[in-house]
């Protein structure tokens, strides 16, 4: 098996010994008949309540359609570990209850018409938490480019003095030029890491503060809740591959981290806010939440 079958199978194989016999085939191709389920609620831990599916099919990805039935899916497996609300921390950096949204929208920019799309908004009382969350798509091949309306002041919805700052940031993120589609000059991220998508996310959130006089948080939390293997010796001849593209995800993260803490944290903290950008595992944002038995016996797919 190639690499990224082998990264399917070994999932399926988890799943089947956590849940039993299930029904696969959603669609004609050999990857949806084979890893996406025909039943949106065999790939659920839960039952989704009648709001929160509102909440996704409001959103931006059309995740219910089809998109969810899949083993790798990043939105069933964001559904899987928060629930249908609100999120209760027993343990961690943000202990609490939260309430909660999914596929939560901010502009980023005038006249774009693809607003940040965060997975999840956690809201609490000391702290509010925006989630972006990944599954399979670190493990695929890196591709992120950037429009060239981030590094014009013109197109921000923020002071011009703000968007210096983030354009400094998005300059030193877009660090590869390169010839795109139509031959057009496109700038790129060098790395495995989609810090691009991150700090879009950050402007979009700083957005918010810098427009909105009645939201005054006293601390946020850009989160990155990324799903690993907590046993890449299961991969046989692969597993150092995939230590390697997981070395370069944390790496990119930390640059990411450090950029942004540079560039525009001060933003926050002059603001009166307290930015924090984190990246945890699946497995460790399971520890930390808590969870109905049944539940959390479900969760145990993701443990592989």
């Amino acid at each position: 098996m190639d690499y990224q079958t082998t990264l399917h199978e070994t999932l399926k194989r988890k799943l089947l010994e956590v849940e039993g016999p299930l029904e696969f085939g959603n669609g004609e191709s050999r990857t949806r008949k084979l890893y996406y389920l025909k039943r949106l609620e065999d790939n659920l831990a839960v039952p989704m309540s009648g709001k929160v599916r509102a909440m996704y099919e409001g959103g931006s990805g059309s995740e219910l359609d089809w998109k969810m039935c899949s083993i790798r899916s990043s939105s069933a497996m964001t559904f899987n570990l928060l629930g249908n609300g609100p999120v209760k921390f027993v343990s961690g950096k943000h202990e609490g209850t939260f309430e909660l949204a999914y596929e939560y929208q901010l502009p980023t920019l005038r006249n774009n018409p693809h607003p940040a799309n965060l997975d999840a908004y956690l809201q609490g009382k000391a702290e509010d938490v925006y989630c972006e969350m990944k599954m399979f798509e670190w493990l695929a091949s890196p591709h992120h480019a950037l429009r060239p309306d981030y590094l014009e002041t013109t197109h921000y919805l923020i002071p011009h003095e703000d968007a210096e700052c983030f354009i400094a940031l998005f300059g030193r993120l877009a660090c590869v030029g390169v010839m795109g589609k139509g031959r057009k000059p496109e700038r790129r991220s060098d790395g495995r890491y989609d810090s691009l998508q991150m700090a879009k996310h950050l402007l979009a959130i700083y957005g918010k503060v810098a427009n909105d006089p009645n939201y005054k948080p006293k601390k946020l939390t850009l989160l990155n809740c990324v799903w690993e293997f907590s046993n890449p010796e299961v991969l046989g001849r692969y597993e150092s591959k995939y230590r390697q593209m997981e070395a370069e995800e944390h790496e990119g993260f930390e640059r990411f981290a450090k950029l942004a803490e540079e560039h525009v944290a001060p933003l926050f903290e002059a603001k009166g806010i307290s930015l924090s950008i984190e990246y945890v595992k699946a497995t460790e944002l399971m520890q930390a939440v808590d969870y109905e038995k049944p539940h959390r016996e479900k969760l145990e797919r993701y443990i592989v």
